[in-house]
C-alpha cells in the first residue's frame, strides 16, 4: 500500500516533468471524502524550490480522488491543510455531492485531519498526529 500513492502520483504527467523526490513518511488524511493517502515531496521547477504533499483514495467508491499541492512555503503545503483544503471541494451540482455521500461506507467521510504513518507497518497503522 504504501507504494501505491508513490505509483498513482507518478502517473501525473505534470510531475514526470519535474525533477521530484518523496520523503520518507506516509500519511492518512481524513476528508469528507474518506480516508486518502499522502506523502510529502520536494520539486525544483523553474530554479524555484516547492514543497508538496500527494494524494490519492487507495479505495475508490464513485469518485476518484488524486493529486498535489505545492508551495515555496512548506507551511502552505503542509498534510493538515491539504487534507481540509480538500474539503473545501465542492460539486456544482447538488445530486453529485449526495451521490458521493451515498458512496461512502459509514464513518467513512471525517472532520479533516492528518495522522502520519508507521513505514514499518504494512497496513498502515496510526502513528502520531501531525499538525501545522
Amino acid at each position: 500500500m504504501t507504494h501505491s500513492v508513490v505509483r498513482n502520483l507518478e502517473d501525473i504527467s505534470e510531475l514526470r516533468m519535474v525533477r521530484h523526490s518523496y520523503r520518507p513518511t506516509y500519511y492518512a488524511l481524513n476528508t469528507r471524502f474518506g480516508e486518502l493517502r499522502g506523502i510529502r515531496f520536494d520539486v525544483s521547477a523553474d530554479g524555484i524550490r516547492k514543497y508538496c504533499v500527494g494524494f490519492h483514495k487507495p479505495i475508490s467508491n464513485l469518485v476518484l480522488v488524486k493529486g498535489f499541492v505545492c508551495a515555496p512555503d512548506p507551511a502552505d503545503a503542509a498534510p493538515q491543510w491539504v487534507a481540509c483544503l480538500i474539503d473545501r471541494i465542492r460539486f456544482v451540482h447538488s445530486a453529485d455531492e449526495e451521490a458521493m455521500k451515498a458512496s461512502l461506507e459509514p464513518d467513512e467521510a471525517k472532520d479533516c485531519g492528518v495522522t502520519a504513518l508507521d513505514p514499518s507497518s504494512n497496513q498502515g497503522s496510526p502513528n502520531n498526529k501531525d499538525s501545522l
